[in-house]
């Protein structure tokens, strides 16, 4: 960078100002804690904005949408059933962002190890996206 380039980016506020404090740079508390607990992270919003609700949402209104046992419990079973998929990878996608961002922080970090963890977690957000939006489709023959 010229002198000039450095002085301009130094004078303007950083869009991630603040998050250089994360405990994984990559990921907010909350995204780390719906990680962890199997919670949907916005991954199943082509399912959710296009009228296909998972579970979780038809659970908290199961009375006012009128549903009976037989769907609550069949809700609450593939619900269980997401959230057992969900959180090792989770995990695993947690795990996967602090390792690259330990690679980062100790400037050991090689063009093959970049893609290598890239690959990694983009194969593990697949599934966790995947888990959640397989769900969604499963739900509406259940009502």
């Amino acid at each position: 960078m010229t002198g000039t380039t450095v002085s301009a980016a130094e004078t303007k506020p950083s869009p991630y100002a603040g998050q250089e404090t994360r405990q994984i740079k990559s990921l907010s508390a909350q995204d780390i804690d719906d990680l962890r607990n199997g919670r949907g992270w916005g991954l199943a919003k082509a399912a959710e904005l296009n009228g296909v609700p998972g579970p979780t949402h038809l659970l908290d209104l199961a009375d006012d949408i009128g549903l009976d046992a037989a769907q609550v419990a069949k809700l609450r079973a593939i619900k269980q059933a997401m959230t057992a998929q969900a959180k090792p990878l989770g995990e695993k996608l947690v795990a996967l962002e602090t390792e690259l961002d330990r690679q980062f922080a100790s400037g050991e970090i090689t063009d093959n190890a970049l893609r290598e963890l890239l690959a990694q977690i983009a194969e593990t957000r697949r599934e966790l996206r995947y888990t959640h939006l397989a769900t969604h489709f499963k739900t509406p023959p259940l009502l």
